[in-house]
């Protein structure tokens, strides 16, 4: 499923091509948001495809990646592979030798992949240490011009409901995007297609 056209061929779900991700200035709001509540410590971007974010995040962090898809992987290796630990994982089904492990968790459009997300949270709670985060974007609205076979959405209020039951959020934003993440805007709930949030664990 998330091989090479997922992220750039004909069948990819993004609009506009993958590599933007690459440049920092797409991250400026995580990035930010990540100053604000957890400045360093040890980071796992869960979906971490090229790893552009992990290398955007910077020296600040001790960072870990892990993605279903070997294509993926090999490329993030190959162009952030330096200080950054990478690994091909479904950590969502295999094992994932973290608990208690990490003080941010990252996880950006990907949490509305699973059709049922709250094993999904739970592990995430499980990798959190004393005092950690859990850092999600994702889609509740299905964005103009970005809907595929990938998603499974659901009312943003649902969202904070089954989030809820596994982390305590302290921090939500919303957008509304016609592109993805790109010419975001931040927008009331009612307004809006896109979600930041940040969670502590319970």
């Amino acid at each position: 499923m998330y091989d090479k056209d997922y992220y750039r061929g004909k069948n990819s779900g993004y609009v506009l091509s993958y590599d933007i991700l690459r440049h920092p200035f797409f991250w400026r709001d995580e990035l930010a948001t990540l100053a604000r509540f957890k400045p360093r410590g040890r980071l796992l971007d869960i979906g971490c495809a090229f790893g552009h974010f992990l290398a955007a995040a910077g020296d600040a962090y001790e960072r870990y990646g892990l993605d279903v898809s070997p294509d993926a992987v090999e490329r993030a290796r190959a162009e952030h592979g330096g200080s950054i630990r990478f690994e091909v994982r479904d950590f969502a089904a295999q094992d994932v030798p973290y608990p208690g492990t990490f003080d941010v968790v990252t996880m950006f459009n990907v949490i509305e992949h699973f059709e049922d997300p709250a094993p999904v949270l739970a592990r995430l709670a499980s990798f959190l240490s004393p005092g950690g985060i859990v850092f999600l974007r994702f889609p509740f609205r299905d964005p103009p011009f970005c809907r595929d076979k990938y998603h499974f959405y659901r009312p943003l209020e649902e969202w904070k409901r089954i989030i809820g039951q596994h982390l305590r959020i302290v921090h939500a934003r919303t957008w509304f995007t016609l592109w993805g993440k790109c010419s975001s805007v931040p927008m009331p709930a009612a307004l809006s297609n896109f979600v930041s949030l940040v969670a502590t664990g319970r």
